[in-house]
């Protein structure tokens, strides 16, 4: 099960309690299946608008479904609430876990974790996570959680080129 993690922001005195991943999830990451799910789940739910409208073209977003894998569509999520959320948080695709300190705040980037922010958007009482998790479970009983395989190791480094600004119909 998805922990919960007692956070402190140094403000205030009474520490709260938030659901963590324990490892990070996005691109060429562990993408543990908890983890996974925990991410949908709470993007799920701060989306719940936007996901409900049916795609009109290859260029709306992607619909998302609780399914424990992060597939492209998680990925946009991801990133769309980054990107949303800009200068609270880090913009680099991935939800990482708030350490053992408790710190909501990025020591490196200095911005608050992803994981914090989509906790407080999160708009349906905290205590109903865990049978939003379960009740994805319901749709693939037969599948097994899939092993976290090791990083591939690359010669170059992964750069992302932008497309054309020609390229976009918009």
């Amino acid at each position: 099960m998805t922990p919960i993690s007692i956070m402190s922001d140094g403000s205030s005195r009474t520490p709260k309690l938030i659901w963590n991943v324990d490892m990070p999830v996005g691109w060429n990451k562990g993408n543990r299946d908890n983890d996974v799910r925990l991410v949908q789940v709470l993007l799920k739910n701060i989306y719940a608008d936007l996901l409900s409208i049916p795609r009109m073209s290859e260029w709306d977003a992607p619909g998302l479904e609780v399914n424990g894998r992060c597939t492209d569509a998680t990925l946009y999520w991801i990133e769309r609430f980054q990107r949303d959320h800009l200068g609270r948080t880090l913009a680099d695709g991935v939800v990482d876990p708030v350490p053992a300190s408790g710190r909501s705040v990025s020591t490196i980037s200095q911005t608050t974790y992803s994981i914090v922010v989509m906790n407080e958007k999160f708009s349906a009482p905290l205590s109903t996570v865990p049978a939003l998790i379960q009740a994805s479970r319901a749709d693939f009983p037969t599948l097994d959680p899939p092993k976290a395989l090791p990083p591939v190791k690359l010669k170059f480094p992964r750069v992302f080129r932008f497309p054309a600004a020609d390229a976009f119909p918009f």
